[in-house]
C-alpha cells in the first residue's frame, strides 16, 4: 500500500465509482469529494469530504495532502440546460478548485 492520496471527484457516479475501486485495488489511499457522502460505500480506506462544484467550501480540506486528482465530477441535470455553460462552467470550476499546486496528473497505465 502506498501513502499517496488520490482525490476522486464525482466518486458516486459510474466512472468515479470504478476509478475508486481500481485505485483501492492498486493500494492507494482514496479521498472522495462528493455532494452526498452518505452514498459513499463503507470502506475504511475511503475518506469522504463534502463539496459542491458551485462553492469554494471544503476544497482546501479535500486537497490537503493529496498527490493526485482524478476529476470526474460534472453537473448532471434532469432536463437539457438552456445554455451549455450551465454544464461547462461548474465542471471547469470544480477542476480548478480541486487542483492543488503540488498535485500531478496521474498516469493510470490503464489501456
Amino acid at each position: 500500500m502506498t501513502t499517496d492520496i488520490v482525490l476522486v471527484t464525482g466518486a458516486n457516479g459510474h466512472v468515479g465509482s470504478h476509478s475508486v475501486a481500481r485505485l483501492l485495488d492498486e493500494g492507494y489511499r482514496v479521498r472522495v469529494a462528493v455532494r452526498h457522502p452518505e452514498q459513499v460505500r463503507a470502506d475504511s480506506r475511503i475518506e469522504a469530504v463534502t463539496v459542491d462544484l458551485s462553492s469554494d467550501d471544503n476544497w482546501d480540506k479535500a486537497v490537503d495532502g493529496v498527490r493526485y486528482v482524478w476529476h470526474h465530477a460534472s453537473p448532471f441535470p434532469f432536463t437539457p440546460p438552456e445554455n451549455e455553460d450551465e454544464l461547462i462552467v461548474p465542471a471547469g470550476t470544480g477542476r480548478c478548485a480541486c487542483s492543488p499546486p503540488h498535485a500531478r496528473p496521474a498516469s493510470s497505465g490503464w489501456s
